[in-house]
């Protein structure tokens, strides 16, 4: 048995108007979603790389910098805990 189109009435031949709208809405939803998506996930990778780039700017202090500042140890656990002295 084969199947014609032609024998088919015209309600059983096409998709109704409510299938098309859910359809449309289904696909605009997954692009925007999509879209999103990408420009969220470009955003966190630019973000990032322009943090690196400012700690690999501020951790460039040289020793002689280092040295002008006085540091005072703190009384509660001196050995990690600093002040800095005017």
């Amino acid at each position: 048995m084969t199947l014609n189109r032609a024998n088919l009435g015209r309600a059983q031949a096409a998709y109704s108007v409510a299938e098309v709208i859910v359809t449309v809405f289904v696909l605009r939803t997954l692009v925007v979603s999509l879209f999103g998506a990408f420009s969220s996930g470009l955003m966190l990778v630019r973000l990032e790389r322009e943090n690196l780039r400012a700690t690999q700017i501020l951790k460039t202090v040289s020793d002689g910098e280092i040295a002008k500042l006085r540091f005072t140890r703190c009384a509660f656990h001196g050995e990690w805990n600093y002040s800095l002295s005017p």
